[in-house]
């Protein structure tokens, strides 16, 4: 089956997006418009909504941000997810060569996954997909078609403009389980300052808390009302991530003025679920009260 004359146009317009900004940027880049004159006086969430629209002339999104680029970047020194298939088309999906279980998800974007369990679609905390309907090739194709051909994404990338530098994909990868916790490390210059632990359930509308930790460990008060209403009472006491990590991405990311990395944490183990550029699309969400004093430790 040929794309459609609409699937065509969209990524012909996806196309031109990538050289216009790319375009854009090398201009930034040879005359140094890196960022505003006031950027030192900015909070977090001030600095966050700038790039948003503004993306650093500096840094090679589409090494970062792509989800199966992000993995080459840390292999080796960080553990990621096995990656099972990495498709442009989503007709080339098919689940006789993929394991019983696994995560699909788009590598080009964030609120774009599922979960197969045992040949079946589970879903996600963030998936509208039914729970329980077999993950045979055409529910897969299907979805990641919407995730590819979206006019969702074409909007959100409109708002978070270094998404327009990636070419979107599929990632097929291993399924982690069982979770203990997620992990949001943000990384100043390499050095993290600030962490948010989720711990969730991965159904639709499932269940998320949260604990909030500075830069040293020290567990920090909720941040704001929403944080205050979600806030996890009782798990167990959330472990410090390895040294050995912490140093990985001081190494990896100390050139980086501000990037999020998110892990997933496996029975003691962490593995790299992506980077992140524009924290909660460019608002402070979570962080609330902090945006003042996390804006100061992100420099021009």
């Amino acid at each position: 089956m040929s794309l459609s004359p609409g699937q065509h146009l969209h990524l012909l317009r996806l196309a031109w997006r990538r050289w216009t900004l790319r375009t854009e940027l090398a201009w930034n880049r040879r005359f140094r418009r890196h960022v505003p004159d006031d950027w030192q006086q900015r909070s977090f969430s001030e600095k966050l909504q700038w790039r948003s629209s503004h993306p650093d002339p500096r840094v090679n999104y589409a090494r970062w941000v792509d989800k199966a680029a992000a993995k080459e970047q840390v292999r080796g020194r960080i553990r990621v997810p096995r990656n099972y298939a990495v498709v442009d088309d989503p007709r080339d999906i098919d689940p006789t060569a993929l394991p019983d279980s696994y995560v699909m998800k788009a590598t080009h974007g964030w609120n774009m996954s599922l979960q197969v369990v045992e040949g079946v679609a589970l879903g996600s905390n963030r998936q509208a997909q039914p729970p329980g309907t077999p993950a045979d090739a055409s529910l897969l194709q299907r979805q990641a078609a919407e995730w590819i051909y979206s006019k969702a994404e074409w909007q959100r990338q409109a708002r978070e403009r270094h998404y327009q530098l990636l070419r979107p994909r599929i990632l097929i990868e291993e399924y982690l389980h069982p979770i203990d916790h997620e992990l949001n490390l943000f990384l100043f210059e390499g050095r993290c300052r600030f962490a948010l632990a989720l711990y969730r359930t991965f159904r639709p509308k499932g269940r998320v808390r949260v604990r909030l930790f500075d830069g040293d460990w020290k567990p920090l008060a909720p941040s704001c009302e929403e944080v205050e209403r979600k806030w996890e009472h009782d798990a167990p006491p959330t472990p410090v991530p390895p040294r050995n990590l912490l140093d990985a991405l001081a190494q990896i990311c100390g050139h980086l003025g501000h990037v999020r990395a998110d892990f997933i944490v496996v029975e003691g183990k962490y593995y790299l679920g992506e980077f992140t550029f524009t924290h909660n699309a460019g608002q402070a969400g979570f962080v609330g009260r902090y945006e003042a004093e996390l804006g100061r430790f992100w420099p021009a």
